[in-house]
């Protein structure tokens, strides 16, 4: 096991929602224009160094844990910042029944993994800003890249059993490595978090502190799940579409 930790970041919708209308090449939201607002602002900065046009170097260990309202704790003494990634998947649930009185039950996740490691050692105030953005788009098709950040493919999130979340940054491409984790802490979402697709959801999933469990000749130590977008389920199943639903979601 690497003396290492991840961070990740994930974004979701509730499958029963109405796709993403087409937009034309200036209609933005707000989030999206924010976005792009301030990636042009970091490329008129850059555009000023002397190193122009080499980008900067992607060194990690420039990289910050972003804070919660109540934070999460600190990454265990001697690791350091191995990859960060952005998810974009769904979170998973059941239904006993759909009622009011039934409560949705969360069975697992699964997600798409995008390397965000440059953007995250150069430019942290963009990549706090990707998970509210990746909830406007759908989730690409095969390993393609993720837009509008067009970072590429760097692995897959996913539950072999209720309680392991596993990453899986192992691909054709890069051989990253492979965590089988369990929870360890867990915090709310910030106040201000976006719920779901075009605003409109039933919350932000927490952030979590994930630590390799014993044994499954994980590579890295801890997982970190941070600046989430959307994924919570509704508070009953009254009205679901099924017994099983996804709802979409976002985080780093």
């Amino acid at each position: 096991m690497r003396s290492s930790w991840l961070i990740l970041a994930l974004s979701t919708i509730v499958s029963a929602q109405p796709t993403l209308r087409p937009r034309g090449p200036y209609d933005w939201s707000p989030t999206l224009r924010n976005y792009y607002e301030a990636v042009g602002s970091h490329i008129a900065k850059i555009r000023d160094t002397p190193s122009f046009p080499n980008p900067p170097a992607c060194d990690l260990t420039s990289a910050t844990l972003p804070s919660a309202p109540s934070p999460l704790p600190l990454p265990g003494i001697g690791l350091k910042l191995a990859h960060v990634a952005i998810g974009r998947g769904t979170q998973n649930y059941t239904c006993s029944n759909l009622t009011a009185k039934a409560v949705p039950f969360q069975v697992g996740a699964t997600a798409k993994l995008y390397n965000a490691s440059c953007i995250a050692a150069t430019m942290p105030d963009i990549l706090a800003k990707l998970p509210n953005v990746t909830l406007e788009y759908a989730i690409p098709n095969s390993n393609d890249s993720l837009w509008p950040a067009n970072i590429d493919f760097s692995g897959i999130h996913f539950f072999p059993d209720v309680t392991t979340p596993t990453f899986n940054l192992d691909t054709a491409n890069h051989d990253y490595g492979i965590v089988q984790s369990g929870k360890n802490a867990s915090t709310p979402a910030s106040s201000d978090a976006v719920k779901g697709q075009n605003g409109v959801g039933f919350g932000a999933v927490p952030w979590l502190k994930l630590k390799a469990k014993n044994g499954t000749g994980s590579t890295f130590s801890e997982v970190y799940r941070v600046n989430t977008a959307g994924g919570a389920a509704p508070p009953t199943c009254e009205g679901a579409a099924g017994t099983s639903f996804e709802v979409q979601y976002a985080a780093e």
